[in-house]
């Protein structure tokens, strides 16, 4: 395919136009800009365009259309092949806000305008438009805008050479037949909330196939589909404005809770609840009460059973409150080096918060719960695997469950110094002592063994035996790191 690039134009697309109207060029061909004078944007209005950006205009033939049964999703396909170009080339995961709109953490990165021309009835070429912030994050209205450069820190971004590299891309791709699973691997989950213009919310109930949004009220008994890309919604987390976020950590019996008045910002109020306590009721209830939060309203959660997620649901229904569940997504962490159908989302989450906390610094995750798990982050931020183990509390059960006469120890009741002596001088001290050396001894030996590779990690420890753990090794706890992780999977990011 020919590639037409420049340093300036007054608009890549207008000059694909002015190329097919002379017929000065055979088709399919792309033109690729630096910066643009008079770009254009969507419904005619001008486009910022300045130096350090990618500026993008495929043209196809009618017969090289990607989608020709259902020419009206056309916007969906280019968003979803854009949404991962972009991830495949710079390890980032977009989040694509219909229709045409690629968002980080609700910040605009890039936008698509798609046009078809007509020859009397039978449909003419196609025109791609692709938008991408690479250096600078032009102004647009009524959000914030970010760039690659200031998502990964990169700064030697060529636009020629991204621009050739997404011209092979879409070219290789024009024939994907699964493009949907594609879109919706990058698009806003159903459950999702909306502001129109009047301040009224909806929830994203779906995308269909042939490209409409469909919207619903929170109780769930109306709906509209909107065709117009002028519709005046748009997701309450691209709002400049700061917007509540409710968020959920739900186990087997704890629930952990987070309120953040902003949901740019990770200070919280939390709440930990055992739903198996008869007085969880009223605790959740006053937690609600003191929140200043627009009713109905939405929480978003992550979960490994389905009845405690039932539960909770039900305990947040009288308050207008709909559980939303996230799916399993990566944002700034390449987990290409393990199963990931296999891993546990509630692993990713604290992957992506340790990624986003320690951005260029190896990281070794602790957290110490019934099981222990490990996660190691390379500083490219690449998952380089991990560890479950038995926890405290879970092996002290199994001495005691699995012999005669060792007694049964409870974790969180013993007094545990800060000089814990090597050994123990008697039978509880023996088990104590020996229960916390072993864990410790292993997370030294890692931090040993990813120095020698290069990798010396910074340390967080999170659950609830993990403060035990940071006691005796350098490193940070967090009692909330899984629920940032589930905090930045909403946002699609942090700034």
């Amino acid at each position: 395919m020919k590639i037409l690039a420049f340093d300036s134009l007054d608009s890549t697309s207008t000059y694909a136009t002015r190329q097919l109207d002379a017929g000065s060029e055979a088709l399919p061909f792309a033109v690729i800009a630096k910066a643009q004078t008079s770009g254009r944007g969507r419904s005619g209005k001008s486009w910022e365009s300045p130096l350090g950006g990618l500026y993008f205009t495929l043209v196809l033939p009618p017969d090289m259309h990607p989608v020709p049964s259902n020419r009206g999703s056309l916007p969906l396909w280019v968003a979803a092949q854009t949404a991962a170009f972009l991830h495949q080339r710079f390890s980032i995961r977009p989040t694509i806000k219909w229709p045409n709109d690629l968002l980080f953490a609700g910040q605009k990165l890039a936008g698509i305008l798609c046009e078809s021309r007509l020859h009397g009835n039978d449909w003419g070429p196609v025109l791609i438009g692709i938008g991408i912030n690479l250096h600078q994050a032009p102004a647009v209205e009524e959000q914030e805008s970010s760039s690659i450069s200031s998502i990964t820190g990169e700064t030697d971004l060529d636009a020629i050479k991204i621009g050739e590299e997404l011209c092979a891309f879409l070219e290789k791709r024009l024939s994907e037949k699964d493009w949907l699973k594609t879109y919706e691997a990058y698009a806003l989950e159903a459950g999702q909330l909306w502001r129109g213009e009047k301040g009224d919310f909806e929830q994203l109930k779906a995308v269909t196939a042939d490209g409409a949004l469909v919207l619903q009220s929170l109780d769930h008994k109306t709906s509209q589909t909107i065709n117009s890309v002028s519709h005046g919604y748009r997701w309450v987390y691209q709002l400049q404005e700061a917007m509540p976020l409710l968020v959920a950590d739900i186990g087997n019996s704890l629930c952990k809770i987070a309120y953040y008045a902003d949901a740019r910002k990770s200070e919280a109020r939390i709440l930990k609840i055992d739903i198996r306590d008869a007085d969880h009721p009223e605790k959740l209830n006053e937690f609600i009460r003191n929140l200043q939060l627009p009713m109905p309203w939405v929480m978003h959660g992550i979960t490994v059973a389905s009845r405690p997620w039932e539960k909770l649901q039900e305990l947040l229904s009288p308050h207008q409150i709909y559980l939303v569940a996230l799916p399993k997504r990566n944002l700034r962490t390449d987990f290409s080096q393990y199963h990931f159908a296999q891993l546990g989302i509630d692993r990713v989450a604290l992957s992506e918060a340790a990624r986003h906390q320690f951005r260029d610094s190896p990281v070794l995750v602790i957290s110490a719960g019934t099981c222990i798990t490990v996660e190691a982050l390379s500083a490219k931020g690449q998952y380089l695997g991990g560890y479950i183990l038995p926890g405290l509390q879970t092996k002290l059960n199994s001495l005691h469950l699995r012999t005669d006469r060792l007694p049964l120890l409870k974790i969180y009741e013993e007094k545990i110094p800060d000089d814990l002596p090597l050994f123990g001088h008697d039978t509880k001290g023996a088990m104590i002592s020996g229960l916390i050396h072993e864990s410790v001894a292993l997370i030294e030996y890692l931090i040993r063994q990813m120095t020698e590779k290069g990798e010396a990690p910074r340390v967080l420890f999170t659950g609830g035996d993990g403060e035990i753990l940071s006691r005796f090794i350098p490193g940070e706890f967090r009692t909330d790191l899984v629920l940032e992780g589930v905090r930045l999977l909403t946002l699609g990011g942090q700034a």
